[in-house]
């Protein structure tokens, strides 16, 4: 008993080493929780689709302009959704990525 009194006297007498361990700690549960929620819910949950596991991505590769994902033109996609049985069901897709808007231009 007398070892716990003078454990809280002495933190008592220099506050700053409580308040910093107190800071610490709660900056590092606040900093995992928000880690293990964006986690969650961008890696774990599950797609809000039926058959989830049954979707696909499909592209072109493009030699001539170097890249792996190149995109579909329209007249190739209506041949394979004409052409291929594979799938139940085919979709199109386009993912514009646009910057922020600012008052300066971008360099080439």
């Amino acid at each position: 008993m007398l070892n716990i009194r003078r454990s809280l006297r002495s933190l008592a007498s220099r506050p700053v080493f409580p308040v910093v361990a107190v800071a610490t700690l709660a900056l590092g549960l606040g900093v995992n929780a928000a880690i293990f929620s964006l986690t969650r819910e961008v890696l774990l949950r599950p797609l809000p689709y039926r058959d989830a596991d049954r979707l696909v991505r499909v592209f072109e590769v493009s030699r001539a302009l170097g890249v792996a994902s190149a995109p579909i033109a329209p007249v190739n996609y209506i041949a394979w959704r004409d052409l291929v049985d594979a799938f139940e069901q085919t979709a199109v897709f386009r993912a514009l990525l646009r910057a922020p808007a600012s008052s300066e231009r971008a360099c080439p």
